[in-house]
């Protein structure tokens, strides 16, 4: 089971929107972040990006209480304290210059079996 809490980036007013930049005659780049435990101090996070312009880069940062074992620009693979909450960020830049910072946290880091 996952426990949620929503957790504000700091400075940023709303939870999943901290950092958006779009110039003109673009889309506007949009991304959704969902992490979940699937093992006793693990976890995997996904990422979905549309809008804007392709290629896009991704950097995967750990908040708190967790680190990465693999990262790409949809997904991140890590490990983090049991029985502590983590939180993860992953800012997503485009071709065009549009840069998106999308924030989950709160996360439970399970201490059994799932």
């Amino acid at each position: 089971m996952v426990t949620r809490a929503a957790v504000a980036v700091a400075g940023a007013g709303a939870l999943a929107l901290a950092g958006t930049t779009t110039p003109a005659n673009a889309a506007v780049l949009s991304a959704t972040l969902h992490c979940e435990s699937f093992a006793p101090g693990r976890f995997i996070c996904d990422l979905s990006i549309s809008g804007s312009t392709a290629p896009y880069s991704v950097t995967w940062t750990p908040i708190r209480n967790a680190g990465f074992s693999s990262t790409s620009d949809v997904e991140a693979v890590g490990f983090c304290n049991i029985g502590l909450t983590y939180d993860i960020q992953a800012t997503i830049r485009d071709s065009v210059g549009q840069s998106l910072t999308k924030f989950d946290g709160g996360l439970l880091c399970p201490r059994l079996p799932l």
